[in-house]
């Protein structure tokens, strides 16, 4: 890919840096005539695009004319700019988005980062991700739920006076290890498995459009420095000896990561960007975006949050066989594994509530358009 150091005139407004590249498929598609006037450092000043040696391979023809033509009407309204070789004409490019992340550094890195990121987050590769979080979070439920359960028997009969200080009984827990983690793991998983899907079809059927990138891009950077820092806090907690701390920090960092790569490939939730919106309409779009993005993470969030909950499952049943002071941390788990199961119905339900917000909020929006087609019509 050759270095974005090219300009060029078109309808009196001046483009670039883009690399010669582009100039070419410009060419071939017609959308940059040979009148159009081109220029990069090192040339004297511009020159139509149809002298230029680069470009005469797009063109068919061996060798650019010998005389060179006078300008067109088209070049004559858009005379060369001083946006040459110069510190004023460098400073000028930066006005535009573009030139502004070309120009920069610092910019140009982010921005390369992005794009790299963008191509490495592909819906072939989401997809098969969420195939084996679904089936990894499977098994890990029920390995969850055993080991929950052995913690609860492990209390009963190990930590008796405990539970009575507590205002609890033995049987209470003897009932909950045998008959309520089982019963209830049964059913949740069941409501897990028909609705870890169910979201597909939903997003399939509800677009939504963004006029650009910024948000998403932003969005997407955010992510992407929440998961660095909760690798960070996760390995220092592991260090520091706060394994359930260190468990639920480095199973929020995957998560982040994968809402950084559904915001650079927008099309993954049915949001497509580059649509001409008001403020009205973008706002919106935005709301879509947020409330859509929890339908996608369903699977993935189950499978992590599961494997999230065997492991601190597995921790306390440890340590509860030599420590009664783990016994508080008993319920608090069975309270996550069990938000964790329903997630998927939750995410489900929550979708439909607030789309139905969203789509009120559209119907607001189209009420003046449609008031001016009433009237057009009476008149």
């Amino acid at each position: 890919m050759s270095e974005k150091v090219w300009y060029y005139l078109r309808n009196g407004e001046q483009h670039g840096p883009v690399g010669i590249e582009d100039l070419q498929a410009l060419m071939q598609s017609d959308s940059l005539a040979e009148s159009d006037l081109v220029w990069k450092e090192g040339m004297d000043g511009w020159e139509p695009a149809g002298q230029v040696e680069e470009l005469a391979p797009q063109r068919g023809i061996p060798e650019p004319p010998p005389v060179a033509a006078p300008p067109g009407p088209q070049a004559q309204a858009a005379p060369p700019r001083a946006s040459g070789p110069g510190l004023l004409g460098r400073i000028e490019t930066l006005g535009d988005q573009e030139g502004l992340v070309q120009q920069m550094p610092h910019l140009r890195l982010i921005q390369k980062l992005l794009d790299k990121l963008q191509g490495c987050f592909s819906a072939k590769l989401l997809d098969g991700v969420d195939r084996w979080a679904k089936g990894i979070g499977s098994v890990a439920l029920l390995l969850a739920a055993a080991f929950l359960m052995l913690s609860y028997l492990v209390t009963a009969i190990a930590h008796g006076e405990m539970i009575e200080l507590m205002g609890g009984g033995r049987a209470q827990y003897v009932l909950i290890a045998l008959v309520a983690i089982p019963l209830g793991i049964l059913l949740m998983h069941f409501m897990a498995s028909k609705f870890l899907d169910a979201g597909r079809s939903l997003l399939s059927e509800s677009p939504s459009a963004f006029s650009s990138t910024a948000f998403l891009h932003c969005y997407a950077l955010g992510n992407l420095l929440l998961g660095g820092v909760a690798i960070l806090g996760g390995l220092l907690s592991l260090i520091s000896g706060s394994f359930v701390q260190a468990i639920g920090l480095l199973a929020a960092a995957p998560v982040l990561f994968y809402v950084c790569g559904v915001a650079l490939n927008p099309a993954l939730i049915n949001v497509r960007v580059g649509h001409r919106a008001s403020a009205g309409e973008e706002a919106i779009g935005i709301l879509a975006f947020l409330y859509k993005l929890p339908l996608r993470l369903v699977p993935f969030v189950f499978g992590v949050g599961m494997v999230a909950a065997f492991l601190g499952s597995l921790y306390v049943a440890i340590r509860l066989m030599a420590d009664s002071s783990w016994l508080m941390l008993l319920q608090p788990l069975t309270m996550v594994l069990v938000v964790l199961a329903l997630f998927p119905i939750i995410a489900y339900l929550l979708f439909l509530l607030l789309y139905l917000v969203v789509d009120v909020l559209r119907a607001i929006l189209a009420i003046p358009a449609k008031l001016d087609a009433l009237r057009k019509d009476s008149e």
